[in-house]
């Protein structure tokens, strides 16, 4: 669970990130309508996963916000099965909306199961408020309350996306093209060229690594 506040700004700052890009993408020019959805997706999941990082998660409408990540889902599954151009992104997306899809089911379960009359302990009513809705959602994980294949499931996500950080982390370094050798009688100089690191890519990857998070502090 996500207790410690500094833990959250850093989670908040990774999602921003993403935001930012997402709307610098979106206002600095005009891209095909299939990848202004994407990106709109993209910044609706990172504002979505800032707020859930904070107390202010547990006042959200679950189901509305399931079913909407849920057609976002479809849509970047389409998108990616019909065009050959930027396919990794929409593949990407896809996987992100489904992550949304499956927190938000992990929070309705729990929303359930503590609306039911229960064997609740006296410390769960002395709850601090500060506390957000993925410690919330973590308290689940005690008694009887949670299945085990839900937590199973959650822990193959936390290293899929794990997976995913180091992927896209990797994809974020162009390695430069190996030049021809200069000719020996040649006075040319050959210049060494820098890697050059791709900020999208770099963006994806702080993405996943929130993601990634937000999934253990279920575990």
């Amino acid at each position: 669970m996500i207790d410690d506040v500094l833990l959250r700004w850093i989670v908040t700052a990774l999602f921003a990130v993403g935001a930012i890009d997402s709307i610098r993408t979106l206002a600095a020019r005009r891209t095909e309508l299939r990848l202004s959805i994407t990106h709109c997706l993209m910044l609706l999941m990172s504002l979505a996963m800032i707020v859930m990082a904070w107390p202010q998660g547990n006042q959200l409408p679950l189901l509305p916000l399931q079913l909407l990540f849920a057609l976002g889902t479809v849509t970047a599954v389409v998108f990616a099965m019909r065009g050959t151009d930027d396919r990794l992104l929409h593949v990407y997306t896809a996987v992100m909306m489904a992550s949304m899809v499956w927190m938000y089911a992990v929070m309705g379960w729990h929303t359930a199961t503590s609306a039911a009359p229960a064997t609740a302990t006296p410390a769960h009513h002395g709850s601090p408020p500060g506390t957000d809705a993925l410690s919330d959602m973590a308290q689940m994980h005690g008694a009887s309350s949670n299945p085990m294949w839900m937590g199973s499931v959650t822990l193959l996500l936390v290293l899929g996306f794990l997976a995913l950080t180091i992927y896209c982390a990797a994809r974020s370094v162009q390695l430069p093209r190996t030049a021809a050798p200069a000719p020996p009688m040649s006075n040319a100089v050959t210049t060494l060229r820098r890697p050059r690191l791709r900020s999208p890519w770099i963006c994806h990857a702080l993405t996943a690594g929130g993601t990634g998070i937000m999934f253990a502090a279920l575990l």
